[in-house]
This record gives structure tokens, sequence and C-alpha cells, in this order.
């Protein structure tokens, strides 16, 4: 009898420490295949030219170096993500990347998918403080979609980075 109360007994200590939780400075697993970041600006979708992503990660480089606050910019394929899926993908990308410095969550994503007609801002905690979801909205609209639909992305993501840049710069200020 004794022997089976021990037996019991380890066996629901091994079953109690095989379920316990992951540690909390462990990363939660993405039910997505996140792509490895190629510096601040990741085209996945060929979108850009070697010469405008120069020009599109000067930028962030450049504002980071000024701010605090990284600005990454992806393109996803088709193949990566589907339609649906799309804003919890860049969502759990921004994540994975670590896109901001981990104190301050002071990071944004802007991710797009030329194939899928699709754009996701993802602004960290840090910067919702700093400026509100419309006016990210707007940003979004005027210089982001409208050139897009032109078939202007360079142009388009340039002057919205540049836009959400100079706006954030005004609320720093404050």
């Amino acid at each position: 009898m004794e022997m089976r109360l021990g037996l019991l007994t380890s066996i629901f200590l091994l079953i109690f420490c095989a379920c316990a939780q992951q540690p909390k400075d462990e990363p939660a697993k993405s039910k997505y295949k996140i792509p490895t970041a190629v510096g601040f600006v990741s085209d996945y979708e060929k979108n850009f030219s070697s010469a405008q992503k120069d020009s599109l990660r000067n930028l962030v480089e450049a504002f980071e170096k000024e701010t605090g606050i990284e600005i990454a910019i992806a393109t996803f394929d088709t193949t990566m993500v589907s339609k649906t899926d799309f804003n919890d993908f860049t969502l759990a990308t921004a994540n994975d990347w670590g896109v901001g410095k981990k104190d301050e969550n002071n990071g944004i994503l802007i991710g797009f998918s030329k194939g899928h007609r699709m754009i996701r801002i993802n602004n960290g905690y840090g910067i919702e403080k700093l400026i509100s979801d419309e006016e990210t909205q707007e940003i979004m609209n005027k210089y982001f979609i409208s050139n897009f639909k032109k078939d202007l992305y360079f142009k388009g993501t340039f002057e919205g980075t540049k836009a959400l840049e100079d706006l954030l710069k005004t609320k720093i200020k404050k």
C-alpha cells in the first residue's frame, strides 16, 4: 500500500512539473511562421529597389538615433500569410522582432502586402501614449493608401513614414 501511495505521489509530481507554465521571461510561441528581420527594412515582397531600401533604412535609423523610437518596415508576400490572418500576423511579427525598446515599448511596425492589398501599422503601447489610432489612420489614408492605389509603394512608404516621424516629434516636444 505504501509503495502504491509513493508511486502515485511520484506520478502526480511528474505530471504537475510537466504541466507547469513556462517562465515569464520566455516569449510565448506564435502560431505563425515569423520570418527573420532584415534590419529595419524587410522587403519580402520585393517592392523596393536596393536604393529605395537604403533610403527607407536611413530615414528610420536617423529617427531612432534622434528619438530612441524604432520603426520597422516590412512587406509580406501572400505566401507568408493569409488575408484573414494579416493583422494578427503583423502584430506577432512586431512582438517576435522586438521592435522598440523593451522597457519603453516604443516601436512601430509598418507592414503591408501589395498582393493582399492590406496595410497595418502596429504602434507599441509607448507610442499609443503619444499618437492616437485616429492620427495613425489619417496618415495611413493620406500617404500610404493614396500612393499605393497608384502603385507608388516607395513614395507612399517614405512619405507615410516621414509623416509618422514628424507627428511623433511634435508630440515628444510637448
